[in-house]
């Protein structure tokens, strides 16, 4: 039988407990995968984003903001959104 949660409330505030627990490690741990396998794809996406006329972009579950600070740099302007308050804090610390 599948684990089952009661309450949506108990699954967020885990989830969220947990990425705040290993928010450092977390970031640590990905940042050079996060540079070396999505520059590409990030690349592309800012060049979409400017060719389309737009600046704005929500970066969802920004995490420790790797992708909201690469963003940032080639002049978008970044609304980053995490559910775990420690990745956020990182985030904010790099930018």
């Amino acid at each position: 039988m599948p684990n089952l949660i009661a309450k949506p409330g108990d699954y967020k505030a885990g989830l969220r407990k947990a990425y705040d627990d290993r928010a450092e490690v977390y970031d640590i741990g990905n940042q050079d995968y996060t540079s070396r396998n999505l520059a590409d794809i990030s690349g592309q996406f800012v060049y979409d984003v400017k060719r389309a006329g737009r600046r704005r972009v929500l970066d969802l579950g920004c995490g420790p903001g790797h992708d909201a600070l690469r963003f940032s740099s080639h002049g978008l302007e970044v609304l980053g959104v995490d559910l775990s308050e420690g990745m956020v804090r990182r985030a904010r610390k790099k930018g």
